[in-house]
C-alpha cells in the first residue's frame, strides 16, 4: 500500500466502476486519508501500534484524540499480540470519515481473503453506506498486488452473491491506491466481477463449486545482495573484546585484538566469532550463513535462473491420503532457457528451460509447505542447470533437491505419501527456508 500524500498534490481518478444491484463497487487512483466514506479500513499490525505505511499517515492525521483511544481500547483488551483478522473499529476524529477499521494483516495469501471479508462484514455491523479499502499487505508486508486483488475479488463476489437480506447497509465500496501499478490489478482482476452482478447464482467458493485460486509469482532478481546482506548484518551481531587464545574461522589470523577498521564480532544464534570484514565477505560472497556452524541468518541464493515463473491454482479433487484435504493445490513453474552463468557448470554454454508442474495437498500443512515453495522460489533454489539423470539430456534446467509431487495418484512421485509433507519440510530447512524467515524483522 503506498504512501498517502496531500490531497493538494494528488486528485482522485476512477479506473473501474461496477454496478452489482444497490452496491456499486469502485477502483480508484486516490488518497485514502480523503476518502469520502463513512468507514475507511486500514491494516495494522498485530499489536494495533498504528506504525506502518498507511495506519501510520492515517493516525498522524486523525489526531492526538485517536491516538489516546487507540491506547485506552487497545489495552482494556490485555492482550500481547492480536491474530491476523481480528478487529477494532475507531472514531474518525480528525479525519474526513466518520469511523476506522482497523484489521490485523497478515503476508499469508491464505489469510488475505478472510482479512477482505471481514472488513466487509465489520462496515455491515457498523451500518455504514460506504466503505474505502486498499491493497492489504501490499505495504511493508509484500504481498503482491495481484495476490491481494484476487483475495479481495473472491471476498467481493462472495458478498456480493450472497442473501442481500442479510447485507443492506454498503451501497458503494471504493478500493483506492496512489500506487499505479496496486491500481491496474485491482482493476483487471475486479472486471471479472461483472459476471456476479449479471448472474448472482454463478459464484463459488475456491474448492467448492469449481473456481479457481490462480496466482503468479515470480523470482527474485539478481543485484540486492550487498544491501540484504547490510539489513541483515546489522541486526546478527555484536561486537566483543579481543580473544587471545582464538583464531577468526575465515582468514585464521588471531582474534587477540581488533581495530576500527576491522572489529570482532559475535554472531548472535550461534555465538561463533569473527572478524567483521572477514564475516561479512562470507556473507555477501557464499551465503549468510555461520561457516562454522551452518546456521542461517538470512535469506539464501541460488542460481535458477532468472526469469521464472511459479503458477498456483486450487483445484477441486482428492489426494489420496489426506481426507481431511479441500481439493489441492496445483503448481505450474515455467523457467525460460538462456546462457549459463559463472553460477552454472559450464558458463557461456546455452542450455534449455523448461515446464514443470507439481501437486499438494490443500489442507495446513500443504499450504505451510506452498508458503514455504514460494518463498525458495522466490530465491531461485528450486531448480538449477546442469544435466538430467533421468534423461541424460545435457545443459538443462533440473530440479534442485527440493523434492515435488509430480502426480496425483500412484507412483514414486505421486500419493499416498505421508511423509512427504515433513520431509520437502526438512528439504527446505537444509536450504535455508523456514517458518522463521517470515517472522525475521529483516524480511
Amino acid at each position: 500500500m503506498s504512501q498517502p500524500m496531500s490531497s493538494s498534490h494528488v486528485s482522485s481518478c476512477c479506473i473501474l466502476k461496477l454496478v452489482c444491484g444497490e452496491t456499486e463497487v469502485t477502483v480508484e487512483q486516490a488518497d485514502i486519508t480523503t476518502c469520502a466514506a463513512d468507514i475507511v479500513a486500514v491494516p495494522v499490525d498485530r499489536q494495533f501500534s498504528f506504525s506502518h505505511g498507511i495506519s501510520r499517515c492515517l493516525a498522524a492525521a486523525a489526531g492526538s484524540g485517536f491516538k489516546i483511544e487507540v491506547r485506552a481500547t487497545v489495552g482494556s483488551r490485555k492482550k500481547i499480540s492480536h491474530k491476523p483478522g481480528e478487529v477494532i473499529i475507531f472514531g474518525g476524529h480528525d479525519l474526513p470519515f466518520g469511523k476506522i477499521i482497523a484489521v490485523v494483516s497478515s503476508h499469508r495469501f491464505e489469510d488475505i481473503k478472510m482479512l477482505y471479508e471481514n472488513v466487509l462484514t465489520s462496515a455491515e455491523q457498523a451500518k455504514a453506506s460506504s466503505l474505502c479499502f486498499s491493497g492489504i499487505g501490499t505495504g511493508y508486508l509484500g504481498v503482491p498486488s495481484d495476490v491481494a486483488a484476487v483475495c479481495a475479488r473472491m471476498a467481493l463476489s462472495n458478498y456480493l452473491s450472497a442473501d442481500r437480506s442479510k447485507f443492506t447497509s454498503l451501497k458503494h465500496i471504493r478500493i483506492v491506491d496512489l500506487d499505479t501499478k496496486i491500481v491496474r490489478s485491482f482493476a483487471k482482476e475486479l472486471k471479472s466481477l461483472s459476471n456476479t452482478c449479471l448472474k448472482k447464482d454463478d459464484s463459488a467458493l475456491p474448492g467448492d463449486e469449481g473456481e479457481e485460486l490462480s496466482l503468479v509469482f515470480k523470482d527474485s532478481a539478481q543485484g540486492s545482495d550487498n544491501a540484504q546482506v547490510d539489513q541483515i548484518f546489522f541486526s546478527c551481531f555484536r561486537r566483543v573484546d579481543g580473544l587471545s587464545d582464538e583464531v577468526c574461522p575465515v582468514c585464521l589470523d588471531s582474534l587477540s585484538h581488533g581495530s576500527d577498521n576491522n572489529v570482532i564480532i559475535e554472531l548472535s544464534k550461534c555465538n561463533h566469532k569473527f572478524h567483521e570484514e572477514c564475516i561479512k565477505q562470507s556473507f555477501t560472497c557464499v551465503q549468510a550463513q555461520c561457516p562454522v556452524c551452518k546456521k542461517w541468518y538470512g535469506v539464501p541464493r541460488g542460481n535458477q535462473p532468472i526469469g521464472g515463473k511459479m503458477k498456483v491454482r486450487m483445484q477441486i479433487g482428492e489426494v489420496p491420503g489426506y481426507p481431511d484435504a479441500k481439493g489441492y493445490f496445483e503448481i505450474y513453474y515455467s523457467i525460460p532457457g538462456g546462457v549459463q552463468t559463472a553460477d552454472h557448470p559450464r558458463p557461456g554454454v546455452p542450455f534449455s528451460g523448461t515446464q514443470r508442474w507439481a501437486y499438494l495437498p490443500n489442507n495446513a500443512e500443504g499450504a505451510q509447505v506452498l508458503r514455504l515453495l514460494r518463498l525458495a522460489f522466490r530465491y531461485r533454489l528450486i531448480f538449477t542447470v546442469g544435466d538430467s539423470v533421468t534423461s541424460g539430456a545435457r545443459n538443462v534446467v533440473v530440479w534442485n533437491n527440493i523434492h515435488h509431487k509430480t502426480s496425483i495418484y500412484g507412483g514414486p512421485y505421486g500419493y499416498p505419501d505421508p511423509e512427504y509433507l515433513d520431509r520437502v519440510k526438512e528439504e527446505l530447512a537444509a536450504v535455508g527456508i523456514t517458518e522463521e524467515l517470515f517472522e525475521g524483522s529483516h524480511l
